[in-house]
């Protein structure tokens, strides 16, 4: 039943309709953090320099995509991102703008929009939800994120398989600014998509990396390190 769960949260947020998630919301912001890679084309997590600061991250990102997944149709999408780009310096919502940008490549019939479909916050925050639910009744690990340029990562990886991925690190409330019981963890979210990016085929759940603090009290680290591990370990797979 566990190796089942992470398919169980990604397969229907996949298949839903991008108009009744996130996506249009979500995409403008989390764009900068994005790095594709391909065998002939490759974008990192941010841009930098020249003709890139010229054009949204989303452009960037959009125009990239349709360059691996649909390189006949590159006149016509780059169109629709310098239209998208000119909504934003009018002044219009980004989310508005987006959602527009998204129907006009073709919503979900497009393969650069269904390609973007899991590049979104509850990806993320059900993921954590099933690593929560493995911790025993009475254990608390809520977290806040790490605000930082690496806290919070997304690959999309068009090789051999289609893949993306989300890595996040997460650290201990700490409240009062007691900082003797802290901790930290990053975690990684995968999603293998088939080969007409049409479904979910496999996902993964796995702690990249855990520290706690010297001070920390050992029944405190052992039950953190019950759930947590020190890294490395797939959770839901």
């Amino acid at each position: 039943l566990l190796l089942q769960k992470m398919e169980a949260l990604l397969r229907p947020a996949f298949l839903a309709p991008f108009t009744e998630t996130s996506l249009a919301k979500d995409l403008p912001r989390l764009a900068s953090r994005i790095a594709i890679t391909s065998p002939t084309l490759c974008l990192d997590a941010r841009g930098s320099g020249g003709e890139e600061e010229r054009t949204s991250r989303v452009f960037q990102v959009v125009s990239l995509l349709s360059a691996v997944l649909q390189p006949d149709q590159c006149t016509e999408v780059e169109e629709l991102c310098h239209a998208y780009d000119q909504r934003l310096a009018e002044g219009a919502d980004p989310q508005i703008a987006c959602t527009e940008l998204l129907g006009a490549l073709g919503g979900d019939e497009s393969p650069v929009v269904r390609a973007l479909k899991l590049v979104r916050q509850g990806v993320v925050l059900g993921a954590m939800e099933l690593l929560r639910s493995q911790a025993p009744e009475g254990v608390d690990i809520l977290t806040k994120d790490v605000r930082s340029v690496d806290g919070w990562r997304v690959y999309i990886d068009v090789q051999q398989a289609f893949q993306i991925r989300h890595v996040r690190k997460e650290q201990s409330l700490d409240m009062f600014g007691d900082a003797t019981q802290h901790f930290e963890y990053e975690f990684e979210v995968s999603a293998t998509l088939d080969s007409a990016l049409s479904g979910v085929t496999a996902a993964w759940l796995r702690v990249l990396h855990a520290e706690y603090a010297e001070t920390m009290k050992p029944d405190r680290r052992a039950e953190l390190q019950q759930i947590l591990g020190t890294g490395g370990a797939i959770i839901f797979g």
